[in-house]
Formats: structure tokens, sequence, C-alpha cells
């Protein structure tokens, strides 16, 4: 978030050791895959841009859209890591229910494949976590620099999304429409609405935005 927990209370944590990289929001996921107009992306710009303080999801890895189900490698290569830290809004209820079983079915057998949804339509994006914003990048080069800084080792302070964070926790992150995947302490459930027997707490959410990633505590289950 823009105005973070640090700010309001002084607490901020920095670290001398930092490592911090460029990169650029990626324009084309809201301009051609959501047919989000330019004149939009310019005038609802701080509803699509990276600010200061979010989590920062990579969205570099593209699919080939006329293989159905399968993620192949589009092997676009971008001079930046091209990344988003929200999807503004613009996400349709079938694309974020697929991402929601994507994520809840998600396993080492069935990371490579494709975010598939509505039938045979592919999401044709994978999210990989990069770090937190320390800048501010625009998803229209419009209406401004469209390269921004990105904390990618070091230290940080960002506000837990739904669920309660200690200090020590490793964390992970989730999108926010994606709550109601987890109980109220953070265990991911099952179809039938219970806790999966030992599964790690969520992504649990660090808040960037609207449809945003958010980040949450990885303890194990003990069910």
């Amino acid at each position: 978030m823009s105005h973070s927990i640090a700010h309001y209370t002084g607490t901020r944590i920095d670290s001398s050791a930092k490592h911090i990289m460029q990169c650029r929001v990626n324009h084309d996921i809201f301009n051609k895959f959501f047919n989000i107009e330019e004149k939009k992306l310019m005038d609802d710009k701080y509803r699509f841009c990276m600010q200061k303080d979010e989590l920062v999801l990579d969205v570099g890895r593209m699919t080939r859209r006329e293989t159905p189900g399968e993620f192949i490698d589009s092997n676009v290569r971008y001079e930046y890591p091209s990344v988003i830290t929200t999807l503004g809004n613009a996400i349709s209820d079938e694309v974020m229910d697929g991402i929601r079983r994507y994520y809840r079915d998600l396993n080492m057998d069935n990371e490579d494949d494709a975010i598939a949804y509505g039938g045979n339509k592919v999401f044709p994006y994978k999210f990989a976590f990069v770090g937190v914003s320390v800048g501010t990048a625009y998803a229209s080069d419009l209406t401004g620099d469209n390269v921004g800084s990105v904390l990618i080792g070091g230290m940080a302070t960002v506000l837990n999304g739904h669920f309660p964070c200690y200090t020590g926790e490793l964390v992970q992150w989730y999108f926010d429409f994606e709550r109601d995947e987890f109980d109220e302490d953070g265990f991911r459930r099952s179809m039938a609405g219970q806790p999966v027997e030992g599964s790690s707490h969520p992504r649990r959410g660090v808040r960037t935005g609207t449809s945003s990633a958010c980040t949450a505590p990885t303890r194990r289950s003990t069910t």
C-alpha cells in the first residue's frame, strides 16, 4: 500500500544491506488481455500503477495461447523484469475462479500447468514473487515512467492481509480475492470447507491494492 503501516506508526524496518533492481510495469496484461483502453490507464493511473511498499509479482512468463491446458513459454524477452502489483479490478469472475482453482490444487506435479478458466481458455501469464516496491511506476508510459525500483533483498515493513503474522514467521503471498480459500486461522480449506491435512498456512496476505497480492504466515497444519 502506498500509505503503509510503517509510515503510520513510524516503525519502518530498514537494513544496510539491500539489493534493488529496476522493473517495468507490464502494459499488455491490462491493455491487451483485459482490453483496458489507453485513456483509461491514463485517467485511472493509480488503480493500475505500482506504488511504494506494494508486493511485486513478475508476469514475464507467457504462454502460447494456441495450446489450451498447457503452459508453454513464449520466450518473450524483456529488458527489465515485467511486473504488476495489482490487477486493478479489471479481472473477470471466471478468471478469478481459474486463479483460485489453480492455487487450490497446486503441487509439485502440476506447477507447470496453465491457469485455465472458462472451460478451455488459458490465462496467458504466470505469477512469481519478486520483492517489495520502493518507488512508483505506471502501467501506461504516456502517464509517466513505467520503470520503478523493487527491493529484492534486504528488510522491509509491509502490512499483513487478512490473517495475523508474528515475528520470525515465514510468509507467502496470495491475492486478496482468495481470502475465502482459507479459514480464520489462515489454513487452506478443502473443497468440503475443512482444513487440508498437512497443508501450510496460505500464501497469506500483505495487501498491495485491489485484486492484489498479499502475504501470510506459512505455519504447518496440525490436523
